[in-house]
């Protein structure tokens, strides 16, 4: 058996309360992630990057990201998919803000070993 840890960039444990108090549709699926305020998203940069060193540090090195809104192959906002890709109209960017966090996780890990 190995340990892992699974983070949904674009999760809210609010979210599900806030959209019925809203009316939003559902599924709640992680509409309250702002690319372009990532300090504002439950999972700011800094906090994102504690727990990926966290994870790396008691898991055995296994980490999922499990994400709706947040799509990690999108770089900026003008990213155009190639033809043919599927991509859901609800998708956003991942600002380089977090590409940071996870490369500034991976390096602290490997630097203690």
């Amino acid at each position: 058996m190995r340990v892992g840890f699974t983070y949904q960039l674009g999760f809210n444990p609010q979210e599900e309360a806030i959209g019925k108090e809203k009316g939003a549709p559902l599924p709640y699926e992680s509409w309250m992630y702002d690319p372009a305020a990532p300090e504002t998203n439950f999972f700011s940069p800094e906090k994102l990057e504690k727990l990926l060193k966290l994870a790396l540090e008691i898991g055995d090195g296994y980490i999922l990201f499990w994400n709706y809104r947040a799509n990690w192959w999108l770089d900026s906002p003008d990213t155009v998919v190639a033809d043919g890709a599927p991509l859901l109209k609800k998708s956003r960017w991942v600002p380089p803000v977090y590409w940071q966090a996870l490369e500034n996780a991976r390096n602290s890990v490997l630097k203690n070993n």
